[in-house]
């Protein structure tokens, strides 16, 4: 994914349909609220999430724009594995289990991907 993609549930949903064990997602991020929604995609999809966010600060137009950094990498749980901070420029790593992506059943009932019924959202 690149940058406003984590606002769309889809992409994410059809990497995972598409078999990724890791969704990287280079980023020019301004707001405060991504971090919340890439947890979410991790979890939903039962995948890796890194993020690369840019930092520091740009004025186009007259407008200054705030990029707010906080790198992260995220497990297929939604849990962050590693963080870089707001001001930090630096390479952030964490050690990844993709087997652990692969079964999408969370308990012997339920299953995210087998369990979906896209018919009923059809467009």
């Amino acid at each position: 994914m690149i940058c406003y993609d984590w606002r769309f549930p889809e992409a994410s949903r059809t990497l995972a349909l598409k078999g990724a064990d890791l969704i990287v997602c280079p980023s020019n991020l301004v707001t405060n609220v991504w971090q919340n929604s890439l947890s979410t995609r991790a979890l939903e999809n039962n995948v890796y999430i890194a993020v690369a966010n840019r930092i520091g600060n740009e004025t186009r137009n007259g407008e200054t724009l705030h990029f707010n950094g906080d790198s992260r990498i995220y497990n297929y749980k939604g849990n962050v594995l590693a963080k870089a901070g707001p001001d930090d420029e630096r390479v952030i790593i964490a050690e990844i289990e993709p087997a652990k992506t692969r079964n999408k059943s969370f308990n012997e009932f339920n299953d995210i991907i087998k369990d979906r019924r896209p018919e009923m959202y059809e467009l």
